[in-house]
């Protein structure tokens, strides 16, 4: 599923607009995690990260993984040099007022599947 399809079926916010191309890309799986290590050391290219971790070293993580994008959860909001970063390391921003469960739930309802080994 694409990410502009996610982004259509979940009502999600597109905090990266410029990043709209972008947004053509198959999210191919998601992870949900707010610990850096265990995304850096698990994500692999192309997932959806579900976060609720509005930092910017969730976002340096998710470019050095490749990442196909962040989705922040339960209302979080990326502040500018967030939103900065993100547009130039290609790193599309997305939310939802969800909870990190409930998007998750809503996700694999839509037939994405968690990260595997």
């Amino acid at each position: 599923m694409t990410l502009f399809e996610l982004v259509s079926r979940l009502e999600l916010s597109n905090y990266t607009p410029s990043l709209g191309r972008l947004l053509n890309a198959e999210a191919a799986r998601a992870m949900v995690s707010d610990v850096p290590s265990d995304v850096l050391s698990l994500a692999r290219s192309g997932t959806l990260l579900v976060t609720a971790q509005s930092e910017l070293n969730m976002l340096a993580v998710a470019a050095h993984n490749q990442l196909a994008a962040v989705l922040l959860t339960s209302g979080a909001r990326p502040d500018e040099a967030m939103t900065a970063r993100a547009c130039e390391k290609n790193v599309p921003l997305l939310g939802t007022e969800l909870t990190s469960f409930d998007a998750a739930g809503r996700l694999y309802g839509l037939g994405l599947r968690g990260e595997t080994k």
